[in-house]
């Protein structure tokens, strides 16, 4: 008995933007190929520091380009210190350096953090099998990720703010560069 052919999944503008990075072909050529995403990702960041902000972020957590990593600490002790004052005081960290120290560990746990229970796949693992069961995550609730009450207890407001504000960055990117690529995009599977 033969297996069913696998059926390749759509891939998104994301996974192609992803998969572009690492290419070693990147001419221009009629249709869709791969220096048209990089120049796509480009003309999304080219616009604001957002932009800049969201491919940054893109790039840490999906390729091993971990030279966005000061780019976004520096970016989101900004936004601690700056929350803080507008706050007037009432959710001021203690200093410069309590600010870059949680703002390390949001954009680590952000790109970077897997929930040990399920190894960041987001549905419990089925003992003695590399296999994970239908059934989401209990530690994560199935995000993949740890629970921020674990990376950072004192401090789990400001992480969520700055997980929320990575959230809006790298929607607000995606969404440009998929603009600028037109919405004829061809994102089925090429080769």
């Amino acid at each position: 008995m033969t297996a069913a052919p696998a059926i390749a999944e759509p891939r998104t503008v994301e996974d192609r933007y992803i998969l572009a990075t690492g290419s070693a072909d990147l001419s221009l050529r009629p249709g869709r190929c791969d220096a048209d995403r990089l120049l796509a990702a480009a003309y999304a960041a080219r616009k604001d520091r957002r932009g800049m902000w969201g491919l940054a972020l893109w790039r840490l957590g999906y390729t091993s380009d971990r030279s966005c990593l000061k780019l976004m600490v520096s970016t989101a002790t900004g936004w601690l210190i700056g929350r803080g004052q507008r706050a007037g005081g009432k959710d001021r960290l203690r200093n410069h350096a309590e600010a870059q120290r949680l703002a390390t560990s949001a954009v680590l746990w952000y790109c970077y953090g897997n929930c040990k229970a399920c190894e960041g796949r987001k549905y419990d693992r089925i003992p003695g099998t590399p296999h994970t069961s239908g059934t989401r995550c209990k530690v994560c609730r199935g995000t993949g990720k740890p629970p921020l009450e674990s990376v950072e207890p004192l401090h789990v407001e400001h992480m969520r703010w700055l997980a929320s504000e990575f959230d809006g960055l790298q929607g607000y990117v995606m969404r440009d560069m998929a603009r600028a690529l037109g919405r004829s995009m061809n994102l089925a599977p090429t080769g």
